[in-house]
């Protein structure tokens, strides 16, 4: 009980201290934040002005942090993050040691930084498999390669009700999200922070998929989706490191803060 209250204290003082001194998280001021507050208060989250394109559910996800003002709201998101993509990279299989390195990737601190969902979506391998579904639908652009391993696998272990499930609650979240006014992101293609590699990576991307299914590698049909996408920012790109490789870890790791950096010095 003492180590539970002691953890909780700690929990609650870096809380507090994030909430302070944290810089603002562009994604949550603009976009999560509002949107959860509106939905908190009975109106839609895809109001005028408004930057929200995921389905509607993800504000139930938002809607506790948004219960609170938006400095500690951002800091407990901050601190649940961290905690989703620790068991994103657990899901994987991916050592602890090798965890600790991955966090100081430039596709987590960016993330993080920027208040983003990516965490959650990321973890949906280690949710309940109904429940992951809909986390992966949250961010089609690196979650439905999951979304479409799971459809697979539910019917090649004959699993109908939890395959009639999933359909039901995504297709009708879907639909009510729509109704609800949910925008579509084509206008984001050509944005100068989408650093999709479409379509020189679709190729790639179905044939890494393509293999996930065959192999039944959960981890490895979300690193295909984002080669699929043609729109992504460079903190979705996070989910190249869902591979346990020590040696493929490493240079993915190394690469990407090549890649950040050249990007970072040639924009300044």
């Amino acid at each position: 009980m003492v180590a539970i209250a002691a953890i909780i204290f700690t929990l609650l003082i870096l809380v507090y201290t994030i909430s302070i001194f944290s810089p603002q998280a562009i994604d949550w001021h603009l976009t999560y934040y509002p949107s959860a507050r509106a939905f908190i208060s009975g109106s839609t989250p895809y109001y005028e002005g408004g930057h929200l394109e995921n389905p509607v559910w993800v504000c139930i996800l938002l809607a506790p942090f948004a219960l609170f003002p938006e400095g500690i709201s951002r800091a407990l998101f901050l601190v649940a993050s961290i905690f989703a993509y620790y068991k994103a990279f657990q899901s994987a299989d991916i050592p602890r040691k090798w965890m600790m390195i991955l966090f100081i990737s430039p596709q987590v601190l960016y993330g993080l930084n920027m208040g983003t969902i990516d965490a959650f979506v990321l973890a949906s391998p280690a949710m309940p498999s109904v429940l992951g579904f809909l986390a992966a639908l949250t961010k089609p652009q690196i979650g439905i390669g999951y979304a479409i391993f799971l459809l697979v696998e539910w019917v090649r272990e004959k699993n109908f009700p939890s395959l009639f499930l999933a359909l039901v609650l995504g297709g009708g979240g879907i639909l009510i999200s729509l109704w609800l006014g949910m925008p579509f992101s084509g206008g984001l293609i050509s944005v100068p922070w989408n650093t999709s590699l479409f379509p020189y990576s679709l190729i790639p991307g179905i044939i890494l998929l393509i293999t996930a299914l065959y192999r039944r590698k959960k981890e490895w049909s979300l690193v295909a989706r984002p080669m699929m996408a043609p729109y992504l920012t460079f903190h979705s790109w996070v989910s190249v490191f869902m591979i346990n490789r020590p040696r493929y870890l490493l240079f993915a790791f190394s690469i990407s803060w090549a890649i950040y950096l050249f990007w970072h010095y040639a924009n300044l």
